[in-house]
C-alpha cells in the first residue's frame, strides 16, 4: 500500500479561500448582469415615454390636465385616447403625432423594443450567411490549393518532376499578373 503525503494546513486554507472568493465573484457577476438588464429595460421604457419607476406614460401636462384631456368639455363624455380635439391642433399649430396602435387597438408600449429585436435578428442572420459564404470560399480555395499541389508534385516513373505542369502554372501566374497590371 502506497502512502501519500498529507496536504499542509496552509495549502488547505488557501484552497478554501480561493473557492469562497470564486463564489463571491460569480455572485457579483450575476448581480452585475441583472443590473445591466434592468438598466437597459428602464432606458427602453424611458425612450418610449414611460416613467420607469411608476410604469405610467409621462406627459408634460399636470395630473389635472390629463383628466380633463380625456373628457369632452361640452358633454362630459369620455373620448378614446387616440382621438384628438381641435384645441390640441390650434394650440401648437401642428396636428398631434399619431401613436402606433397594436392590433387590439391599444397603444403598443414595446414597438421600439420589438423593432430593435427584429433588427438584431436580421443582423444575426446576415452575419451567419456571411460566415457560411466565407467558409464555402475558404473550402473552395483549400481544394484548389490541394489540387495544384498534387499536380505540381507529380513525377515520372523514374522520379523526375513533370515540368509541363510547373510551366503551365508559371505561365498562368504571369498571365494573371499581366491582366491585373493592364487593368490598373
Amino acid at each position: 500500500m502506497e502512502r501519500r503525503a498529507a496536504i499542509s494546513l496552509q495549502d488547505f486554507v488557501k484552497a478554501k479561500q480561493h473557492d469562497a472568493s470564486y463564489a463571491r465573484k460569480l455572485q457579483k457577476d450575476k448581480a452585475r448582469r441583472a443590473a445591466k438588464i434592468q438598466r437597459e429595460y428602464r432606458r427602453a421604457l424611458k425612450k418610449e415615454g414611460y416613467n420607469p419607476d411608476e410604469g405610467e406614460k409621462q406627459d408634460s401636462k399636470k395630473e389635472d390636465d390629463k383628466t380633463s384631456s380625456f373628457t369632452n368639455s361640452a358633454n362630459g363624455k369620455k373620448r378614446p385616447r387616440g382621438a384628438s380635439t381641435g384645441a390640441d391642433e390650434s394650440a401648437t399649430g401642428k396636428p398631434p403625432k399619431a401613436k402606433k396602435l397594436s392590433e387590439t387597438g391599444k397603444h403598443d408600449r414595446f414597438s421600439a423594443a420589438r423593432k430593435e429585436a427584429e433588427d438584431r435578428e436580421a443582423e444575426r442572420i446576415r452575419k451567419q450567411k456571411e460566415r457560411e459564404d466565407r467558409a464555402k470560399d475558404a473550402e473552395r480555395k483549400r481544394k484548389e490549393r490541394k489540387q495544384l499541389k498534387r499536380k505540381l508534385s507529380r513525377k515520372t516513373r523514374k522520379g523526375q518532376p513533370i515540368l509541363r505542369h510547373k510551366m503551365d502554372h508559371l505561365l498562368s501566374k504571369l498571365e494573371k499578373e499581366h491582366a491585373e497590371s493592364a487593368s490598373r
